[in-house]
């Protein structure tokens, strides 16, 4: 499917979540259950809330920005966001025991796996 029929899709609002799914069609679940259709997108509750609606789309992207700033705060473990550095360690990046974290040209982490794979 190209990028405009996926746009496209549900009457121009794009790819959204399920109503239901069966996990033995994505190979998940060996129970019984997971042959029935299970609900999805109602129980993650509505799209979006009335504030939401409400809201201009300045505040709208306001609240992206929050968000985003917010999860470059939780990676960074609280610490201002920085951009990655180029070379082998993101700028003061840790990993839960305070190891640096390994990143690759671009500033991507390099994943424990991926680090086994290139030493070995």
């Amino acid at each position: 499917m190209g990028l405009e029929a996926f746009l496209e899709q549900n009457d121009g609002e794009g790819w959204m979540l399920p109503e239901n799914l069966r996990l033995a069609d994505y190979g998940l679940g060996r129970d019984d259950r997971a042959r029935e259709p299970q609900p999805v997108a109602s129980r993650l509750g509505p799209r979006f809330y009335p504030w939401q609606l409400e809201g201009s789309v300045e505040e709208s992207w306001e609240e992206c920005r929050r968000h985003a700033a917010n999860l470059r705060a939780i990676r960074s473990h609280g610490a201002p966001a920085a951009p990655p550095s180029v070379g082998n360690t993101a700028a003061g990046a840790t990993d839960l025991l305070g190891h640096p974290i390994e990143t690759d040209l671009l500033g991507q982490e390099i994943s424990p796996i991926r680090r086994r794979r290139q030493r070995g």
